[in-house]
């Protein structure tokens, strides 16, 4: 897929820093993996993968297969 069409995806949305749950953000210190964003992208209803883009190239940091890796609130209607 194109990043364009990646970006209107349901479930596909950038974090900022301070919107990555602690534990997680300090896995990235760890690993010296230092970006302005962490960026979504749901695969179907329940699995996730989340990195970043630099270029061209997404770089996969975590994959969620059940939504619970990285758990949200669910967004009221």
């Amino acid at each position: 897929m194109q990043w364009k069409a990646i970006r209107c995806a349901p479930h596909c949305h950038p974090w900022k820093p301070n919107e990555i749950p602690t534990e997680f953000f300090n896995r990235l210190q760890i690993r010296g993996i230092d970006v302005d964003d962490i960026f979504q992208i749901g695969l179907g209803t329940k699995p996730r993968v989340f990195g970043h883009k630099d270029g061209k190239i997404f770089y996969l940091i975590w994959y969620g297969a059940d939504h619970k890796f990285w758990p949200t609130e669910p967004k009221n209607s």
